[in-house]
């Protein structure tokens, strides 16, 4: 997790207008819970701009719910 936050924290210095999230994004297998504590500390803050892509950790879970889960807002944007 600090590794991620780390690397979230150049990102903030970019102010980029997106940021292209390719697969694999909360491990194990893509919980809700996986998601809310281990990505949404580190990346939650682009998640308005983030532009997901699952990965085949995401389907861990039935159907990817976690992932569809937590991107539904940006998903439908």
């Amino acid at each position: 997790p600090q590794d991620c936050k780390a690397t979230s924290d150049l990102v903030v210095g970019m102010d980029p207008a997106a940021v292209l999230a390719i697969g694999d994004l909360a491990y194990g297998k893509g919980t809700p819970e996986e998601f809310q504590t281990r990505y949404h500390p580190a990346w939650g803050r682009f998640k308005d701009r983030t532009r997901p892509v699952p990965g085949n950790h995401e389907y861990g879970t039935p159907g990817a719910s976690g992932y569809f889960g937590y991107f539904a807002d940006t998903l439908q944007g």
